[in-house]
């Protein structure tokens, strides 16, 4: 993420994502009854012409919309941000009319909030911080099928899906060898098109059986490639063995800054808190409040949605409960409830805690 001009008297900050996760912060950052302006395609009609959705000549402009809902759209890369418009050019389009902006990759927005909350401005400096961090791709393969996607620091970003019928064994062997090449060819490409990010230091080559060993074997002669690799024993290819990965804790060995594995690991290792019922581990709204109060939080877990999904007034009162954490020398993760373990943290709340000690 680049920060193109901040001004947070006057409550503004034009952004410029660079990167996948610098659109998931964007979701997060940008709220209902947000002022966002960027530049945006929009048909537009002569005035006295009859009103078809056809109709018109698609121009670009620049506009301000209030922002009413917020969609993260990771098929096409995208941001779309719904509302009315509240600035553009009047001789083309009709202030209070809806719109919605497309935010891309590379191109400025312009966010202007009546107050900037101390955990949205965390997550933009996490940004800023994470541009240096490596990253893994994960290749979860088993015998026709592979998934190739790249752990960043707010989740898994699938880049590929790879499918091949591959002949039985006792098919002629030099048919189902070349079908194997093939195969192989097919993920070799996908992988390399996915190392222009420099922050990318490691590829994790996981699945069951030998097919993971016949990939690192093709992909020797590739020595820049293959200097990269490593390989991890998982039970699936496919999606499956991503996570697999993920949650077995192969990446830390590897990457040890993956924000994807520290939530893993703070989830996992709640839930054990929880199981052996040590009192060191609290879950909801009341029980974590009541626990900040004795400065017993050593680490609140709080998913981006209940964030997101609150009053402007919960919202202020969460940001207050979070800054009295961090001057408590408490820490504060926010988890993407898209993943595995910001869906776990749903189902108790969307909010939990670790605790220095029991409060009874």
């Amino acid at each position: 993420m680049k920060i193109v001009h901040r001004n947070l008297k006057k409550g503004i900050m034009v952004l410029k994502p660079e990167n996948l996760d610098d659109l998931w912060i964007l979701y997060n950052v940008i709220l209902p009854g947000d002022r966002v302006y960027a530049k945006t395609q929009r048909r537009v009609k002569p005035h006295d012409e009859a009103i078809r959705q056809d109709s018109g000549e698609r121009v670009t402009l620049y506009l301000g919309i209030q922002v009413e809902e917020v969609g993260y759209d990771p098929n096409f890369n995208r941001l779309r941000v719904k509302g009315t418009i509240i600035q553009g050019p009047e001789d083309l389009i009709k202030i209070r009319s809806h719109h919605t902006l497309s935010l891309e990759l590379g191109f400025d927005v312009r966010i202007e909030k009546e107050v900037w909350h101390d955990y949205l401005l965390r997550r933009i400096k996490e940004s800023l911080e994470s541009q240096e961090r490596a990253q893994v791709v994960v290749v979860a393969i088993e015998e026709g099928e592979a998934c190739i996607a790249k752990v960043g620091d707010y989740g898994i970003d699938v880049r590929a899906n790879i499918s091949k019928s591959i002949p039985g064994k006792r098919e002629e062997s030099k048919q189902r060898e070349q079908v194997l090449s093939d195969f192989f060819s097919e993920v070799y490409s996908a992988i390399k098109q996915n190392l222009g990010d420099k922050r990318i230091r490691s590829i994790v080559i996981a699945g069951p059986g030998f097919t993971k060993e016949r990939l690192l074997s093709y992909v020797q002669k590739d020595k820049d490639l293959a200097r990269l690799c490593s390989l991890e024993s998982v039970s699936n290819g496919g999606i499956a063995g991503v996570h697999e990965v993920i949650k077995r804790g192969a990446l830390t060995r590897v990457l040890e800054e993956v924000r994807l594995v520290e939530e893993s690991e703070l989830m996992d290792e709640l839930l054990r808190r929880l199981g052996k019922d040590e009192r060191t581990a609290v879950y909801g709204r009341d029980e974590v409040e009541k626990s900040a109060t004795y400065g017993a939080v050593e680490t609140i877990l709080i998913t981006d949605e209940l964030l997101r999904g609150v009053t402007a007034e919960e919202r202020t009162k969460l940001d207050d409960l979070l800054k009295n954490t961090e001057k408590m020398r408490g820490k504060v993760v926010i988890l993407s409830a898209e993943n595995e373990p910001g869906e776990q943290l749903t189902s108790l709340g969307g909010i939990a805690a670790l605790l220095r000690f029991k409060v009874s």
